[in-house]
């Protein structure tokens, strides 16, 4: 699912925040974050097409909730519910399925697949992420970050498209309950178990 693709982009390149060059110490801050919160918008080709919020708690808890849409995983199993539809389709928590998360391998695995580059102008971080083959499914991602920040903006290209995803209002360390990581249906909720 593309939704997912591109917020595990995000998320992995945010672990690259304004890279020092040193990507063990990267690891270690995000290994220290017990969660975060953000609001995102993304873009294709110019054009907004996602907006919502986007919330991860460590390990591998994540939900990302838009105005008709929500995803959630605890690590184990996945609910996708359409709210439009009043319909929820029920998986297993698969981490080489390409649309699906897993943040702990994203971050520690995918750097080391890419060349990556890094200048400063006006301010602003950027970062340019370039992979050594075609295994991660972009071409390029360019991030950029205040400097001390936390990512305000990434563009991935792939192909012809150009995706952008702009972050903005993060929250960090907050207390979140489990129930924020699982989702139980209504009665009148139509159920596709794929267990």
């Amino acid at each position: 699912m593309l939704i997912t693709r591109i917020l595990l982009y995000l998320i992995c390149f945010s672990s690259v925040i304004f890279a020092q060059s040193k990507l063990g110490e990267v690891q270690k801050n995000f290994n220290a974050l017990k969660n975060f919160q953000v609001n995102f918008v993304q873009l294709q080709n110019g054009k907004e097409v996602l907006s919502g919020t986007f919330t991860y708690r460590n390990p591998g808890k994540m939900r990302l909730e838009m105005k008709n849409y929500v995803m959630i995983t605890d690590g184990n199993d996945v609910w996708n519910y359409s709210k439009k539809q009043n319909k929820v389709i029920i998986s297993k928590f698969n981490e080489a399925d390409a649309s699906m998360l897993s943040l702990e391998k994203v971050i520690n695995d995918y750097p080391s697949k890419c060349k990556v580059t890094e200048s400063s102008t006006g301010g602003v971080n950027e970062i340019k992420l370039v992979p050594r083959d075609n295994s991660l499914n972009f071409t390029e991602a360019v991030i950029t970050a205040p400097p001390g920040g936390l990512i305000n903006s990434m563009t991935i290209k792939s192909g012809t498209s150009v995706f952008e995803v702009r972050l903005n209002r993060y929250s960090t360390n907050i207390n979140l309950p489990d129930d924020n990581f699982t989702f139980t249906p209504s009665e009148r909720t139509k159920v596709i178990d794929l267990r």
